[in-house]
């Protein structure tokens, strides 16, 4: 599903099996987009970019409740969801399982990005680099609270990886204000 300036209300779906060659490899919400998606399992997607089963970008707010977001691969961030550029997602009683990627194997979380993720289960997600369960890099103002984080791996930062400095390209460019309130981060496993 590609949403472009559009605010669709998508619940009760399932939306699995489908490869992007671009972002989003099950849902890509661009451009001022603001749908509502309840209840609805994106599954084993692929994105050849980022965002294997949700990428979210371009100051787009959607309202993403009691989904389940598992075995998706993006190549390079956020196998299960990706949000960046100025888009400010609430992510509520979300199963993220099973997900795998470089940057944040459950979700990346970035540039100008202030999501908001409450009561979520973030389980076994794998990123080859950094953040396991969520990587969470350059200037943002993200909350993750009421939630689990566990059973994730990666080379580094296991369960929640922040890099507050730099982007991709090691520019200075801003600090993550980042609140973590009544949140278990456990049984995660990390290289260094």
């Amino acid at each position: 599903i590609f949403m472009y300036s559009s605010n669709p209300i998508i619940s009760h779906c399932t939306i699995s099996d489908n490869v992007a060659g671009w972002n989003g490899g099950g849902i890509a919400i661009m451009c001022h987009s603001n749908p509502e998606i309840s209840y609805c399992g994106i599954i084993s997607n692929t994105s050849i970019s980022d965002g294997g089963g949700i990428d979210i970008l371009d100051q787009s707010n959607p309202k993403i409740r009691h989904c389940e977001v598992k075995n998706n691969y993006a190549v390079y961030s956020g196998g299960g969801i990706k949000s960046t550029l100025s888009s400010n997602p609430l992510i509520e009683n979300c199963l993220i399982k099973d997900n795998y990627t470089v940057l944040g194997g459950g979700l990346y979380v970035g540039q100008y990005s202030n999501a908001l993720i409450d009561s979520c289960v973030i389980d076994r997600n794998i990123a080859r680099g950094r953040g396991g369960g969520i990587c969470f890099y350059t200037s943002a103002k993200p909350i993750v609270k009421n939630s689990t984080i566990s059973g994730n791996s990666s080379a580094l930062g296991v369960g929640i990886y922040i890099d507050e400095f730099y982007n991709e390209f090691r520019e200075k460019i801003g600090k993550i204000y980042i609140r973590i309130v009544n949140v278990r981060i456990e049984n995660n496993t990390a290289d260094y």
